[in-house]
């Protein structure tokens, strides 16, 4: 499977109906013109969205880390969610070059094995996190 498949089949498992209000707040980064896309400041490093369920009872949080080295040190408070479990997922790989696939031998790939993997969390609403340079992260309170 690509790393591709695995982005999508994450957002799809996760994307919850109720949009809940975040409010995210994270270092920034300037970019260069490439090409016809301009160049741009104040890039928020962490960007997300949180959703519940229709029924209330699961809370979806995902992370993207944006920067391209470092790790990114995030806190996370769910307010006033109530939290039973605590599930974390993150897609991330070695090095930001990584590919993979079902063509692609592990000697080719750099050891990069990009596929959805466990996080540690803690079953509580309020979350001390550190996410890898370009790692997307899936938070399931229920």
């Amino acid at each position: 499977m690509s790393p591709t498949y695995h982005l999508y089949a994450l957002y799809r498992s996760r994307l919850e109906p109720r949009l809940v209000r975040t409010t995210i707040e994270s270092p920034s980064f300037s970019t260069e013109r490439i090409g016809i896309v301009k160049a741009r400041s104040g890039v928020p490093t962490l960007v997300g969205r949180a959703g519940r369920s229709a029924d209330g009872r699961r809370t979806t949080l995902l992370l993207v880390n944006r920067a391209v080295e470092g790790t990114l040190q995030t806190e996370i408070d769910l307010g006033a969610v109530s939290v039973a479990r605590v599930t974390c997922e993150i897609l991330a790989a070695p090095h930001l070059h990584v590919a993979n696939g079902p063509t692609v031998s592990n000697a080719a790939l750099g050891n990069g094995d990009v596929r959805p993997k466990s996080f540690p969390c803690q079953n509580a609403s309020k979350q001390t996190l550190a996410l890898p340079a370009g790692s997307i992260l899936s938070l399931v309170a229920e």
